[in-house]
């Protein structure tokens, strides 16, 4: 297998068509048939058809095993790996995705490749688990399910990223958690992202996102989502601005760490939902948030809370790109 330019960690590409080759070589018992990741880690397959992932440490300190519902961490584990005809008995730390979903064993093994080049040649047990419990962080929370509007809304900021000139800085400054109020917030500028699959130019809007800080630039991208039978899904679109990132692991780390986050326990619902590229182009365009229709605060009580209103922006001026300014704007 070929490794990276560094000569340590198998390229991005392979790593899941090692796994796809191991699926069928289970070994029973603790004995399992590997593939190397790098000199030091491999990486194999369970019984159930879960990618373990092999990890060799410099240490033997003990810590506690991570078990969660989709991730579980074994640390310093005996177990007999082969390799072609190669029979090897050692100590591993054992990192399992509990999952046979060909999607999020494809993203989850490009963020854990990612994870190994952070870590020494040989890393100790400490500082394997430092790095583990962030990945971990994905999996913390169980799932509901994932609504079709909540797909269509990560779909279009996906769809933003993916057409920007800057897909890094936008990445970079994507909301943490959905309950965010805007987007993408680079701490002066900021985006709103709002998608329709109606055939006019009708958005929902809260109150505080078009009351932003007196000093805000705050730019409201708009485009139509219209589902179709066949066309453009979230995982296309990852796989798209993933090529566009291709030597920048920082950023792929984040983007598929978000994905993975948003998507929860829900890769089989989103697969075969798909929506109109052509139509996302044809119609994305620019609003500055001040002409959006909206309620004047002066009209709304004092204790009223949590407004939420619809606005019609189909003869609203928009803003062409061109005129946009600050960091942020200008990758759009």
């Amino acid at each position: 297998m070929t490794m990276t330019n560094r000569g340590l960690i198998m390229e991005k590409s392979l790593l899941y068509e090692a796994f796809s080759h191991l699926n069928s070589n289970f070994v029973d018992g603790d004995s399992y048939r590997v593939e190397p990741i790098s000199n030091q880690h491999k990486i194999g397959c369970s019984a159930e058809g879960f990618p373990l992932l092999f990890v060799k440490c410099s240490d033997e300190e003990f810590l506690n095993n991570i078990i969660l519902d989709k991730l579980e961490v074994r640390f310093n584990q005996e177990c007999t790996l082969r390799t072609g005809e190669l029979v090897e008995k050692c100590t591993y730390n054992i990192v399992i995705l509990k999952t046979t979903n060909a999607d999020l064993i494809r993203c989850f093994l490009d963020v854990f490749s990612i994870v190994l080049e952070k870590l020494s040649e040989l890393p100790s047990v400490y500082e394997l688990k430092s790095e583990v419990n962030k990945l971990a962080e994905l999996f913390l929370l169980p799932s509901a399910e994932l609504s079709l509007a909540s797909i269509q809304g990560l779909w279009a900021e996906l769809f933003v990223i993916e057409q920007s000139q800057n897909p890094v800085y936008l990445i970079k400054s994507w909301h943490i958690s959905a309950s965010d109020k805007f987007d993408f917030n680079d701490g002066v500028d900021k985006i709103e992202v709002k998608s329709t699959s109606r055939d006019t130019r009708i958005h929902n809007f809260s109150i505080e996102q078009l009351n932003p800080n007196e000093d805000a630039k705050l730019v409201i991208a708009s485009i139509f989502t219209i589902r179709t039978g066949i066309g453009v899904s979230v995982i296309d679109l990852v796989d798209r601005i993933t090529n566009k990132l291709i030597h920048n692991d920082e950023a792929i780390y984040l983007l598929k760490g978000m994905v993975i986050k948003t998507i929860g326990d829900n890769w089989e619902r989103i697969k075969d939902v798909y929506f109109d590229y052509n139509q996302a182009v044809d119609s994305y365009c620019f609003y500055d948030y001040r002409v959006i229709p909206s309620i004047p605060l002066t009209v709304i009580p004092e204790n009223v809370l949590h407004v939420h209103f619809q606005s019609d922006l189909t003869n609203v001026a928009t803003v062409d790109k061109a005129e946009l300014t600050g960091n942020l704007h200008k990758c759009l």
